[in-house]
């Protein structure tokens, strides 16, 4: 049976992706969640997983080329194995008479294919867009294993090189930065952003934080607790239709040195605290080493934006990821005046802000998110 291997959509909106390489060839034998090709799609590049056992049949698209969504890149015969002959060779029949030895030949032996390099998919993009051949900087370092450190050394030695002065520099924008480029254009174009704002006290919630659970995971829980109390939030506008959400399948922003990330924590609400840190986590390692799966990247119903570890920053506005609805932005937690009982007082505070789509919730609603984020704050520590 031939199983198609089709190109996935990567993210909301995508409409095409790019196919960067193949890890198999035809003929190849491949077991079931295998790296078969490497893809980039919305934001991101990620390993095509094989979907069945067997042997990879056909190639239908080269690498290096851009196709639309759900295209059928290859084909895989499912159980199918590759097969040797034992067969004895039949005996050569007796010789009439000697016959002249036949004239010496000289054997060459073919040449074996080099196997590919195998490096993570975001390393590989950032040696790409630097000029970097990867096979060549594999031949200079120990092993011929290229780090993150290997592709970082040489980008820093190429920009050591004197150039020619010039008073201005074209640089391209990669895939992920057009896309990002786009689709936040569009949500400024299509949802009329309004923004509410807020300062909590983070004082006694910080000092009731379980060991090894960061400010990071404390927000995302918080943020569920708000959604769960106030649903008009976790819902998606797409094509004129309102959708309201069962689960809340929370995404978080995370900075690449290229770009932006929004991978998402499914069915949220079902974790407690410890267990989001740890599946927050292991989704942002992912997410910066360029492993994270399809369904990981797509399908978020609300958005966490965190830049408090950038302590210069006292809060921010965040656009929208469409078709999301609204999106939570947190600034630095730090040391600021607060008025408590009619005494100064010196506490821990951030300033939150809700961007919201204005077509779909009003201003008391982000109110209401805001007030239930703050109520489960302060229970935290209660």
């Amino acid at each position: 049976m031939l199983v198609d291997v089709v190109l996935p959509n990567l993210g909301f909106g995508m409409e095409e992706g790019q196919l960067l390489a193949w890890l198999k060839a035809p003929g190849d034998a491949v077991r079931k969640g295998e790296p078969l090709a490497e893809v980039e799609g919305d934001k991101t590049t990620v390993e095509l997983e094989a979907l069945a056992d067997g042997v990879l049949e056909q190639q239908l698209v080269p690498a290096e080329t851009t196709v639309p969504v759900g295209t059928v890149l290859a084909r895989i015969r499912s159980g199918a194995r590759a097969a040797v002959s034992s067969a004895p060779a039949a005996p050569a029949p007796p010789a009439a008479k000697a016959a002249a030895p036949p004239p010496p030949r000289e054997i060459v032996a073919a040449p074996s294919p080099a196997p590919r390099l195998r490096v993570a998919p975001a390393l590989r993009r950032l040696a790409r867009e630097h000029g970097i051949a990867l096979e060549e900087l594999a031949a200079s370092v120990p092993g011929g294993r290229v780090t993150r450190a290997d592709v970082e050394a040489r980008i820093a030695a190429q920009s050591s090189v004197p150039a020619a002065p010039a008073e201005r520099e074209a640089v391209p924008l990669s895939t992920m930065r057009q896309i990002i480029a786009r689709r936040l254009a569009q949500g400024m174009q299509e949802m009329p952003h309004f923004f509410v704002r807020a300062e909590l006290d983070f004082s006694a919630a910080l000092d009731a934080l379980p060991e090894g659970v960061g400010v990071n995971a404390l927000l995302l829980w918080l943020t569920v607790k708000a959604l769960q109390d106030v649903p008009q939030f976790n819902a998606t506008f797409e094509q004129g239709t309102l959708w309201r959400h069962a689960h809340i399948d929370l995404a978080q922003a995370v900075a690449l040195p290229d770009g932006l990330l929004t991978p998402v924590l499914r069915k949220a609400e079902g974790e407690p605290l410890a267990g989001l840190a740890q599946r927050s986590r292991e989704l942002v390692a992912r997410a910066r080493t360029g492993r994270l799966r399809p369904e990981e990247m797509q399908g978020g119903s609300f958005t966490l934006s965190n830049l408090g570890v950038v302590q210069q920053v006292d809060d921010f506005t965040a656009i929208i990821n469409p078709p999301q609805v609204g999106i939570l932005a947190v600034g630095a937690l730090r040391e600021r005046p607060v008025v408590i009982d009619g005494g100064l007082h010196i506490r821990q505070t951030a300033h939150l802000t809700v961007s919201a789509d204005h077509r779909i919730v009003d201003g008391m609603l982000a109110a209401q998110l805001l007030a239930a984020f703050d109520q489960h704050l302060q229970a935290f520590s209660a």
